[in-house]
C-alpha cells in the first residue's frame, strides 16, 4: 500500500532525483527502490554499517518520503504518512517481517509479546492489549504513577548535578544519550517491575548492567544478523550474540519479575478476601489468565519500547560487540 507515491525518472539510484506526489495512486512495484548490492555498497565501503541511522536519513533524501529498501520492506520516513497508515491498519496488522525476533521466542519457548505480533497470532493477544492500553495510556489510570515518576525525574536531576561536578569545567555533561538512555529505564522499569533498578545510582547494580549490554549486543548484531544466510549462523559469531543478548534481557527481566513471590503475595490477598494492592505488575499477574512466558514476553516487549529508540540510535553508531 503505496498512497500516491511515484518516482520521476528511470535511474532509482541517480544522486538528486525528485519524487512527487500525483492524484493517481500506485502501486507498490511503483515505488523507488534501493537494490541489495546497493545496500551492501553503502554498508561496507561507505561506512553506513555503523550508521544505520543516517543511512535512512540518506535514502530518504535520495528516494523520497516513501520507497523500497534491500529488503523488500516499504519504509515510510514522514509523520503525515505514518499517522495516515496507523489510522488505516487493519484490526490485526501486520508489523512488518518480525521472524527475527520471533526465532528466538520459539527458540527459548517464550511468548511474542503485544508489540511484535502478526496477523493471526495477533488474535490471541487483542484482549491483553486492550487491558494493558487501559492501564497504560489512560490519563485517569495513568495518574498513579505520577509519584514513581517523579521520583525518577528527581534522581536524574541530582545525578545531572553530580556529573557536572566530576567535570573539569562544572558545565557540559559528556555522553547525554547515555545518561538519558538510563533515565527511560528508570523510568519504565520502575512501573513495570515495580520497582527501581539503581540506573540512576553512581554505581549501576551488576544485574542492570549486564541487562544494559544485552540490548546492546542485541540491537548491534539484529541488522548484521538480518542480512547474512542462515548457513552462515554455525560459522559466523553474529547469530550467537544476537541470541546470547536476547537472552540477557529475557533472563534480567524473569529475574526481576520474582514472578513466584507475586503471585505468593496475590493468592494470599485472595484467601483472605483482602483487596489486590499494586500498581502495573501486580494489576497484570491479577487480572489476567496470560502463562508466565507470555509474561515475560509483554513485559519485555514494553521495556524495550521504553529504552529502544535511545539504545538503538547508540548501538548503530558503535560497532558490533
Amino acid at each position: 500500500m503505496a498512497p500516491g507515491s511515484r518516482r520521476v525518472g528511470s535511474d532509482s539510484s541517480a544522486p538528486g532525483q525528485l519524487y512527487t506526489f500525483q492524484d493517481k495512486p500506485q502501486t507498490v512495484e511503483d515505488l523507488p527502490r534501493v537494490s541489495f548490492l546497493e545496500l551492501m555498497y553503502r554498508l561496507t565501503f561507505q561506512g553506513f554499517l555503523s550508521r544505520i541511522h543516517e543511512l535512512q536519513i540518506y535514502e530518504k533524501q535520495r528516494h523520497g518520503p516513501i520507497y523500497k529498501d534491500a529488503l523488500k520492506s516499504v519504509c515510510i520516513t514522514t509523520p503525515k504518512l505514518m499517522e495516515e497508515i496507523m489510522r488505516n491498519d487493519d484490526k490485526f496488522p501486520n508489523r512488518g517481517d518480525m521472524s527475527l525476533w520471533q526465532e528466538h521466542r520459539n527458540l527459548r519457548g517464550f511468548g511474542y509479546g503485544q508489540s511484535k505480533a502478526n496477523g493471526k497470532i495477533f488474535i490471541s493477544f487483542v484482549s491483553i492489549v486492550t487491558l494493558l492500553n487501559k492501564l497504560m495510556l489512560h490519563l485517569k489510570d495513568s495518574a498513579q504513577y505520577g509519584d514513581t515518576l517523579n521520583g525518577v525525574v528527581t534522581d536524574f536531576i541530582k545525578r545531572m548535578y553530580y556529573l557536572r561536578q566530576c567535570i573539569p569545567t562544572g558545565y557540559l555533561v559528556t555522553n547525554m544519550a547515555n545518561e538519558l538512555y538510563h533515565f527511560s529505564l528508570e523510568a519504565i522499569a520502575s512501573i513495570l517491575f515495580e520497582t527501581r533498578l539503581g540506573c540512576l545510582e553512581k554505581e549501576i547494580p551488576a544485574g542492570t548492567q549486564h541487562f544494559i549490554n544485552s540490548i546492546s549486543k542485541m540491537f548491534s548484531n539484529n541488522f548484521v544478523v538480518m542480512l547474512l544466510p542462515k548457513w552462515s549462523r554455525g560459522i559466523l559469531p553474529y547469530w550467537g550474540r544476537y541470541i546470547e543478548g536476547w537472552d540477557g534481557i529475557f533472563s534480567f527481566s524473569e529475574w526481576q519479575l520474582r514472578y513466584d513471590k507475586k503471585m505468593e503475595f496475590i493468592q494470599k490477598c485472595l484467601d483472605n478476601n483482602e483487596e489486590v494492592k499494586g500498581e502495573y505488575l501486580t494489576y497484570l499477574l491479577s487480572n489476567t489468565q496470560m502463562s508466565t512466558k507470555n509474561v515475560y514476553g509483554n513485559i519485555t516487549e514494553l521495556l524495550l519500547a521504553g529504552v529502544g529508540t535511545v539504545k538503538k540510535h547508540q548501538t548503530f553508531t558503535s560497532t558490533a560487540t
